[in-house]
């Protein structure tokens, strides 16, 4: 009787370690999982805002270029709305 509750004690020692052993490597993984995340959203933020100095090149290049980008959306939008439609029914050629 002595020996099947040691041997038990021991099991569910055994088993109790192995629960918290793996309940720690998990929360490890999670939390080395989230900072890895919020390191790459930092680093995709930055990327973001060093974009607008493009779009700002893109702006200045078309203000030098005489190029209106809202007259060629809206142009673009007219033509896009009439074949939607069913204006025409031919290419975009066919429309201009």
């Amino acid at each position: 009787l002595m020996f099947t509750i040691l041997l038990s004690a021991l099991y569910s020692g055994t088993a109790l370690f192995f629960h918290w052993w793996n309940a720690y490597t998990v929360l490890f993984t999670i939390s080395r999982r989230l900072r890895i995340l919020e390191k790459k959203i930092v680093a995709c933020q930055e990327r973001m805002n060093k974009r607008a100095f493009s779009d700002a090149l893109i702006g200045k290049l078309a203000h030098a270029a005489n190029f209106d980008f809202t007259a060629a959306q809206k142009e673009a939008d007219t033509l896009l709305n009439s074949m939607m439609k069913g204006g025409g029914g031919g290419d975009v050629g066919d429309q201009v």
